[in-house]
């Protein structure tokens, strides 16, 4: 067999056998379990071109479990139009090159994302404008970035959110103010200076917090109301100053 027709004969393996490509730079997984799990990885393609036309072929479905990108060195953005009409549950880009998510880069998948997980990125921008339009999405995972700001995050679903590592300096007060579902929210290592009175009031479920390793000098009033119930605030390795003598490891029970 030459190898056109080799290659011909794997691109239809691919697409109708859901198994493991050694000549694309994509991986379809079908593992025996969960059933019905499929894994998109593309951690080997060398470019977004490259990575766009992945998602211009045909596939027997166009949703999947979960797109993979793990060690990439060479696709550093994600335009509109890069997954095609391909839609996800999970999107998990990480350990890569990844500078910037442009808007409407992800909405494909806007009825079916639950988790968003592009941690050890060189993230400067990503659309959180864009979040409210996601109506399952549950889990937004952006630690290790070069984020200096995020626009004001409103979800009705969202219920772990993880910013740590990326430079931001501030939390504004109003940065989580309609996210009712929220349990946990960390933001450690993040040069943070303040907290102003009211951040962290407006979660009912809000059970985790963490700003450690941060800046922090003084803790206003009214800053925190953590849910009743085994919840968990984080003050580590900050400068807080003597006025309060509290444990910087605060649990309420």
């Amino acid at each position: 067999m030459n190898k056109k027709v080799k290659r011909r004969d794997q691109r239809q393996r691919i697409c109708d056998g859901w198994v493991v490509s050694s000549i694309f730079p994509l991986r379809v997984c079908h593992p025996s379990a969960p059933p019905h799990y499929e894994v998109l990885d593309c951690s080997n393609v060398t470019s977004e071109r490259e990575l766009r036309s992945i998602f211009q072929r045909d596939f027997p479905t166009n949703y999947f479990s979960k797109f993979l990108m793990d060690g990439n060195m060479y696709v550093s953005t994600l335009s509109e139009g890069t997954f095609g009409e391909k839609s996800f549950r999970e999107v998990v880009i990480t350990n890569g090159v990844l500078g910037r998510v442009e808007p409407k880069a992800l909405l494909g998948s806007v009825l079916s994302l639950q988790e968003i997980d592009l941690e050890s990125n060189y993230l400067t921008y990503f659309p959180a404008e864009e979040i409210p339009l996601y109506t399952n999405l549950e889990s937004l995972n952006l630690r290790g970035n070069k984020l200096t700001s995020l626009a004001n995050i409103l979800s009705q679903t969202l219920m772990d959110v993880k910013l740590d590592g990326n430079p931001m300096g501030h939390v504004p007060v109003d940065f989580l103010q309609d996210v009712p579902e929220l349990q946990i929210f960390s933001c450690s290592s993040c040069g943070l200076t303040e907290i102003q009175t009211g951040t962290f009031t407006r979660g009912p479920q809000l059970r985790f917090v963490d700003l450690g390793y941060n800046e922090l000098t003084f803790l206003p009033e009214g800053a925190f109301n953590l849910a009743p119930f085994d919840s968990m605030l984080v003050l580590s390795d900050n400068k807080l100053s003597s006025a309060s003598q509290e444990p910087l490891t605060v649990r309420l029970l």
